[in-house]
Parts: structure tokens; sequence; C-alpha cells
């Protein structure tokens, strides 16, 4: 069976098809949320590539502080720990792409000391950083924290990518994003499950 590439259908419709941004993003996370699993033998590769497009539409489906951005034309970084799959097919995903008149760029970076100017930063389960450290720079430059760690969500992150039988899920800690002065849609919301609620 061919693989199904998820990120070129993805550019394809939003880019060939003159569907706004918006809803198409809001389909692909529903669709990740609630599609079928996948059992094929690409199942790890098809997975990086739905978390991919979720990371990239938090920056859609979030608002951020004035004060996240030096200047109004600075760039919206997307920041993932370590040189992996995810990140290679996030900077696929937004290539090209622009927010506001903010160009999107991925950085991968190897230690919490990086994270001054990172925008949305995923942390993959398998990269060992306390998440003190990810917290404690997190008060200071407002980032909007991922990850598909288990109980990452109710242990202070943000944004949770948790698999349930093939299915991503979303839980999101809504004090954290608070606390960060960072505003979630309520569509997104919608889709998640949700812990830290005051």
């Amino acid at each position: 069976m061919d693989q199904v590439n998820i990120v070129a259908r993805y550019k394809q419709n939003k880019l060939g098809r003159g569907i706004s941004i918006s809803l198409v993003a809001c389909v692909l996370l529903a669709l990740a949320c609630t599609s079928r699993p996948v059992f094929a033998e690409d199942q790890s590769y098809k997975e990086d590539q739905i978390k991919a497009i979720f990371i990239y539409n938090f920056a859609r489906f979030v608002r951020w502080p004035k004060k996240a951005f030096v200047h109004e034309s600075s760039a919206f970084n997307f920041c993932v720990a370590g040189k992996n799959q995810v990140s290679e097919i996030l900077r696929k995903v937004v290539e090209g792409e622009s927010l506001a008149g903010r160009e999107f760029k991925v950085r991968s970076i190897t230690t919490a000391d990086q994270l001054e100017g990172c925008h949305i930063f995923y942390l993959p389960d398998y990269v060992e950083w306390h998440y003190s450290e990810i917290m404690e720079s997190n008060s200071t430059f407002g980032i909007l924290t991922v990850s598909d760690a288990e109980g990452f969500a109710s242990a202070g992150g943000m944004i949770a990518l948790s698999n349930h039988n093939g299915r991503i899920r979303l839980v999101i800690n809504t004090r954290k994003l608070s606390s960060a002065k960072l505003n979630a849609s309520a569509k997104l919301l919608g889709l998640a499950t949700i812990v830290g609620s005051n």
C-alpha cells in the first residue's frame, strides 16, 4: 500500500484549493482527534506528521502578547528539542508560511537556555529534560510548551499530545496558558481535555 503523505495532502488542500487556513486547520485538528487508528507499518511516521500539523496549527489557534515579539516583523519561532522526525516534517509544513506578516521558522535546540525567542516549544517524550528547566524559561519568555510525554499537561506543561489507541488527543492546562498570557481559541479548547482550570 502506498504511503499516505499527510503533509503533502495538507499543503495541497491549503494552498491549491483556496480553502481558508482556519477551516482547514479546524478540520485537521478534529480528524486527528477522532479518526480511526492507523495500523500500517508507517504508523510512527504518520503519527509524527499529525503531531507536526498540530504544532503548526497551534500558532493559528493561540494568541501571543505583543511583548512576545521584539519587533512587529519578528519571526514566529517553532523550537524542537533535538533533531528528529517531527522537526523535519514541521520544516516542510511551515515552508513559505507566515502569520500576520511574521515568517515561520523552525529551530532545533539542545538545552533549555536556548529557549529565548521561541514561541512554541515541542519536547518529544524521549528527550530527558527536567520540567523545571522548561517551566523556569517559560515563565521568563512566555512560550507555548507542547509534548507527547505522559502527564505533561498535569505536570505543568501547556499542551500534551496524548496517544490513545492510535488517536492523538489534546490535553490542555488552561491555568498555565493564562499565567503566560497566552489565549487559546474556543475551537481549540473544544477539542481538548482541560486540566488546571481555576
